[in-house]
C-alpha cells in the first residue's frame, strides 16, 4: 500500500475543506485503485456464468464496433 503523506486544508470556517497530496503519492494512490479494479472485474468474470470468449475474437468485435 502506497504510503500517502496527507495535507489537510481548512476553510474560513475552520472546518477540513480539503487535501494535498503530492504527485507521486497521487500517482501511486491511482495505480493501487486501477489494480484493485482489474482483481474485482477479473473476479467478477470469474463468478459469472458467461461463455469465455478468445482473445482474438474479443478484439475483433471491439475493433468491429468502433467502425
Amino acid at each position: 500500500m502506497a504510503k500517502i503523506r496527507e495535507r489537510v486544508v481548512f476553510g474560513k470556517d475552520g472546518k477540513p475543506s480539503g487535501v494535498h497530496l503530492d504527485f507521486t503519492e497521487c500517482g501511486d494512490l491511482l495505480a493501487e485503485l486501477e489494480a484493485e479494479q482489474s482483481a474485482r472485474a477479473y473476479d467478477e468474470a470469474v463468478e459469472s456464468s458467461l461463455d469465455a470468449v478468445p482473445f482474438e475474437q474479443a478484439i475483433s468485435e471491439i475493433e468491429r464496433g468502433r467502425l
